[in-house]
């Protein structure tokens, strides 16, 4: 574990320093910030310690630390470390404790002691290959050597020395391309397009249970989709009720320190107030569900909804999060680490899907949409986001639902500003890229009825939801040559009339 120790002088300035002591994706508590603090007005009243750590996808990470005689201390958790990029770390010490105990008689105070800005390195992908495993072609790159072979097998065709040979060589074709159409489909290929969702985004396991990333859980990883809830923790000074603790996903307690003037407390993260709770629930037998290509889901996104008089406000999943600003070396090639889907085009025609059902209640409602910028609602920015009408959700048996949109967000994908930073004596131009909206699907439920939601087997596709770009493109392609093929027969006979 790497120590950084500082101190915060007794002139009480505080200067945001460029950190050199790099952190790295997949550790977890692997950095701890020691803060010595000689202004002595400020710790005469100083209970609690706190850190903010905003992350590079946008995200601020709230971190609890400790507070002993004059030293302040955080540990950094693993959710500091799952976006890679730049991050800004602020240290704050409060007397919030001590204002809230004396009714408002101490003034209440928060100081910020540290703040430092430093880089996050990625060490992993969505593909990890160990020493046993041999990378294999994907379908794209085989279809890609079938058609190669039948435009060999056109050109062949085409090029025939005995051109009277060429509708006998033109019926062998036909049977081979029938073929291997067949082929296709029994494969399930023609059946249904590529997702290009990441299935598993949103959720994680956090080492004891299955839990929805986002505000809620306070967990995410990499590349993650995110859960937006509407309210965020709250802090007790007696130990909480099981009435107040009911619906909690984490609760923090904070032990009491009296030598150190740290008063005990309790940090409880819930969503119940907002009228929605969200959990990853394991689906069993006659459950799971299975597409027409064998692909299973046996975990659900549950959305236990109460109503509200505000139902029109959404808990709003946005899959993957997106990003608010990258930064990258100039040169290098810019990485996204899919908080973004980078093969949506703009202009281009896509279906976003899932399955649901009912498992409590007669009726959800929910809605789907697409780009949008930060963690905004479906409606904002305008121009840069768009939502389809409220689609209703009934039945207690697993059925799909959809929705076909043309991908249209106005203005310039992202902006890119330039600086020269020098790095353990190495100087070189920093491009930070700042986003406008994102290539992303956003799934929002509201509080119209009292319900149990169910949704699984989240889709994104290329046009529709069935067939395959890839075949398309091939049968067209079988479909001009032949017509090819077909204008030269029709020449050759008439040359053969004379």
């Amino acid at each position: 574990m790497a120590t950084i120790e500082r101190t915060y002088g007794a002139d009480g300035r505080v200067e945001v320093e460029p950190l050199y002591h790099m952190l790295f994706t997949l550790e977890k508590g692997a950095h701890t910030f020691i803060i010595t603090i000689e202004n002595g007005d400020v710790l005469a009243e100083a209970t609690d310690v706190f850190a903010r750590f905003r992350r590079s996808d946008g995200q601020t990470v709230h971190i609890v630390g400790t507070l002993s005689g004059v030293t302040a201390t955080v540990t950094l958790p693993e959710t500091c470390y799952n976006a890679p990029g730049p991050f800004g770390l602020a240290i704050f010490v409060t007397n919030e404790a001590i204002n809230t105990e004396s009714g408002g008689d101490v003034d209440p105070m928060t100081v910020c002691v540290y703040a430092c800005a430093g880089q996050v390195a990625p060490t992993t992908t969505d593909d990890v290959i160990t020493e046993e495993t041999t990378p294999s072609k994907t379908m794209e790159e085989m279809i890609a050597d079938v058609k190669a072979d039948i435009a060999g097998a056109h050109q062949m065709a085409l090029w025939a020395v005995n051109i009277g040979n060429i509708e006998g060589k033109v019926d062998t074709f036909n049977a081979t391309v029938s073929g291997i159409e067949d082929a296709l489909a029994e494969q399930g290929i023609w059946a249904m397009r590529e997702n290009m969702l990441n299935k598993d985004a949103w959720w994680v396991n956090n080492g004891s249970a299955n839990v929805v990333c986002g505000d809620a859980a306070r967990w995410s990883k990499s590349g993650g989709a995110w859960m937006k809830s509407i309210t965020s923790y709250k802090v007790y000074t007696t130990e909480p009720t099981a009435e107040e603790t009911a619906g909690a996903t984490y609760v923090y307690h904070r032990e009491a320190d009296a030598g150190a003037g740290i008063t005990e407390a309790w940090y409880v993260y819930r969503d119940a107030d907002d009228g929605i709770t969200t959990q990853c629930v394991t689906l069993t037998d006659d459950n799971i569900v299975t597409e027409i290509n064998g692909e299973t889901f046996d975990k659900a996104l549950q959305y236990t909804i109460v109503e509200n008089t505000a139902w029109g406000n959404m808990e709003t999943l946005y899959y993957p999060q997106g990003l608010s600003t990258r930064a990258y070396k100039q040169g290098d090639p810019f990485k996204s680490y899919g908080y973004i889907i980078d093969d949506m085009e703009v202009g281009k025609t896509y279906t976003v899907s899932c399955w649901a059902r009912i498992t409590s209640g007669s009726e959800a409602w929910l809605k789907f949409g697409w780009g949008g910028q930060y963690y905004n609602g479906m409606s904002y920015p305008e121009g840069r986001v768009g939502h389809s009408d409220v689609i209703k959700v009934t039945g207690s048996e697993w059925h799909r639902i959809a929705w076909t949109f043309d991908f249209e967000p106005t203005g310039p994908e992202y902006t890119e500003t330039t600086e020269s930073v020098t790095e353990d004596g190495v100087t070189y131009t920093k491009v930070t890229r700042s986003y406008n909206w994102a290539k992303r699907v956003i799934i929002g439920v509201h509080r119209k009825y009292t319900a149990t939601l169910q949704l699984c087997g989240f889709r994104l596709s290329k046009g529709g939801l069935y067939g395959s770009d890839t075949v398309d493109t091939l049968k067209n392609e079988i479909d001009r040559q032949n017509a090819v093929i077909a204008a030269l027969t029709a020449r050759v006979e008439a040359l053969e009339r004379g």
